[in-house]
């Protein structure tokens, strides 16, 4: 775009209002199409990690992790409720079901929440150093 020659207008020297995306602490809140159930574990996942970790490029993700988390328990419930309900009526295959549905579920738990930055996997900085003491000092047997 070419811009214009000239002393510029008094239009073009005003400030342009600047319109925040995001609340002023930097937590964004979830969005309108998330259940109360989903928009909880957002708010949750949002709280444990610094302000403005979430930009607006990671909101799909994080919208989808909630989704898993909310689905990941309701499978579990559901397998929990199999056993105590139907007890040895139900049959293996449906116990086999729910536990791969369950399985499922928590993988996209787990794969969400990697691109979110939710995990502790190989974050600088926390690791354990790899001995935590000094090793002994071995006394060369020309020094006793």
């Amino acid at each position: 775009m070419l811009e214009k020659r000239g002393r510029k207008s008094a239009a073009d020297l005003e400030p342009v209002p600047v319109v925040p995306l995001e609340p002023a602490d930097g937590r964004p809140e979830p969005p309108p199409d998330l259940s109360e159930r989903e928009a909880a574990v957002w708010r949750d996942a949002v709280a444990v990690m610094p302000a403005r970790h979430f930009g607006r490029e990671k909101w799909p993700v994080l919208s989808g992790y909630c989704r898993h988390v909310v689905a990941a328990d309701a499978a579990w419930q559901m397998y929990l409720s199999a056993l105590r309900d139907h007890g040895v009526s139900v049959s293996a295959q449906e116990l086999t079901r729910l536990q791969i549905l369950h399985s499922r579920e928590t993988d996209g738990v787990r794969h969400a929440s990697r691109h979110l930055g939710l995990l502790v996997v190989n974050r600088r900085g926390r690791a354990v150093p790899r001995y935590a003491v000094t090793p002994p000092v071995q006394v060369q047997p020309w020094e006793l």
